[in-house]
C-alpha cells in the first residue's frame, strides 16, 4: 500500500501520468483521463518534426543528393517523387543520416520530396518539399582542326560546332602538352571557339560544354581532341670552300654538313654580289652541296638555308655563315716598245715598257 505517481506511455504519443495515487495492498484502481467517457486514458499523438533546409546537391541526369536540417535524431524517413503525381507512386527510403544519395531519375524531371523524423510522424504532418529538375547529358559538339606551324608560329583560330544543354551554355577549354601521360590544364576561354596565339610546343585541345540552369552546373564529355603540331626550328647546317678564281674560271663545288629538322629536309641556295645587300634565289639549287658554274666574272658570295617540311608546311632556319669566291680583275697587259735595226751580231737596246695590273 502507498502513494504512487503512475506514468502511462506509447510510442509516437505524449506519455501521460497519474499523480499521488493511493492504493491499497491488492486494491484495483481505474484511471480515466477523458471527461465523459468511462474508463478511458487519452494519449496524444506527438506533433510533427519535419527537417528543414532542404537542399540538393551531386545532380547528375540520373541521381542526386538530398540534404536536409540535422534533428539529432536516430533516423529519418525520406518520401520523394514526380511533382505532380500520386504520393502512393513515390518511394519511400529511411536514412541514418540528414542526407540521402539517390538514383534511377529520369532526365529533365521535376521531382518533389517530404522529411520527417524515422520514429512517429506521419508524412502528411512533414511540410518541407524540394524540387530539382534533372538536366539531360550536355552535349560536347565538335571542335577542329588539328593542324601544324613553325616554331613561334601563331595557329589558325579554331572552328567548331557548338554543343547544347537544358540551360545556358558555357564552355571549359582545357590543354595538354605531355603526348604520352596527358595532364589537361583549364585555359582562360568561355566561347565556342578559341584561338591559341603564338606557340613553342606541340599541344592539345579539347572543350567541354557546361549547361547550367537553376544554378546548377551540368558538364558534357570532352570533345575530342585537335592537336597543333609545332615543328622544332631547322638547324642550319654548314657550308665551306672559301676560294679565289680567275674571271670566267669554274669554281670548286662548296662542301657542307646537312641541316636537320621535324620533316622532310631541302635547301634553298642564295647567292649575292656586292654591296651583297640583296640576294638572290638560285634555281634548281635544293640539296645540301651546290657546285657554282664556270664562268664567273664578278665576287659572289654563297649562303644555304634548310628547309624543313611537316604536313605540308615549310619552316626553314636561318641562313648559313656565307662562303665568298673571289674573282680576279682580267689582267692588263701593259705596253712594250723599242722597235730596232741593227747590225748582224749587233746588241739590241733594251725594251721600254708600261707594267700590266691586275
Amino acid at each position: 500500500a502507498g502513494t504512487y505517481d503512475i506514468l502511462i506511455e506509447a510510442d509516437c504519443y505524449d506519455p501521460v501520468t497519474f499523480s499521488s495515487q493511493s492504493i491499497a495492498n491488492y486494491q484495483t484502481i481505474v484511471l480515466d483521463n477523458s471527461p465523459g467517457t468511462d474508463n478511458t486514458i487519452l494519449l496524444t499523438p506527438l506533433a510533427a518534426s519535419a527537417p528543414s533546409s532542404l537542399t540538393e546537391t551531386n545532380i547528375t541526369a540520373v541521381s542526386a543528393t538530398l540534404n536536409w536540417e540535422d534533428l539529432n535524431v536516430t533516423s529519418y524517413d525520406i518520401q520523394y517523387g514526380v511533382k505532380g503525381t500520386s504520393t502512393s507512386t513515390w518511394t519511400t527510403t529511411p536514412s541514418a543520416t540528414n542526407f540521402l544519395a539517390i538514383s534511377g531519375l529520369t532526365a529533365n524531371t521535376t521531382y518533389t520530396r517530404f522529411a520527417k523524423d524515422g520514429t512517429c510522424n506521419s508524412f502528411t504532418q512533414s511540410t518541407g518539399s524540394w524540387v530539382v529538375t534533372v538536366q539531360s547529358v550536355p552535349t560536347a559538339g565538335a571542335i577542329s582542326a588539328s593542324q601544324t606551324i613553325c616554331n613561334g608560329g601563331d595557329p589558325v583560330a579554331f572552328t567548331s560546332t557548338a554543343g547544347t544543354g537544358d540551360g545556358t551554355i558555357t564552355y571549359r577549354w582545357e590543354s595538354n602538352t605531355n603526348l604520352t601521360t596527358p595532364s589537361w590544364s583549364a585555359i582562360s576561354g568561355s566561347g565556342a571557339t578559341y584561338n591559341p596565339g603564338v606557340l613553342t610546343q606541340t599541344t592539345q585541345y579539347r572543350r567541354i560544354t557546361i549547361s547550367t540552369e537553376n544554378t546548377v552546373a551540368c558538364e558534357s564529355v570532352p570533345t575530342a581532341t585537335v592537336q597543333v603540331t609545332v615543328q622544332s626550328i631547322p638547324t642550319a647546317g654548314t657550308i665551306s670552300g672559301v676560294q679565289t678564281i680567275c674571271n670566267g674560271g669554274d669554281p670548286a663545288a662548296f662542301t657542307s654538313t646537312a641541316g636537320t629538322g621535324s620533316g622532310t629536309i631541302t635547301y634553298r641556295w642564295e647567292s649575292a654580289t656586292s654591296p651583297f645587300s640583296t640576294w638572290n634565289t638560285i634555281g634548281g639549287a635544293t640539296t645540301a652541296t651546290y657546285n657554282a658554274p664556270s664562268g664567273l666574272t664578278a665576287t659572289t658570295q654563297y649562303r644555304r638555308t634548310t628547309i624543313s617540311t611537316l604536313n605540308g608546311v615549310a619552316c626553314e632556319s636561318n641562313p648559313t655563315a656565307t662562303v665568298q669566291v673571289t674573282v680576279q680583275a682580267v689582267p692588263t697587259v701593259g705596253t712594250i716598245s723599242g722597235d730596232q735595226t741593227i747590225c748582224d751580231g749587233g746588241d739590241p737596246a733594251a725594251f721600254t715598257s708600261t707594267v700590266g695590273t691586275g
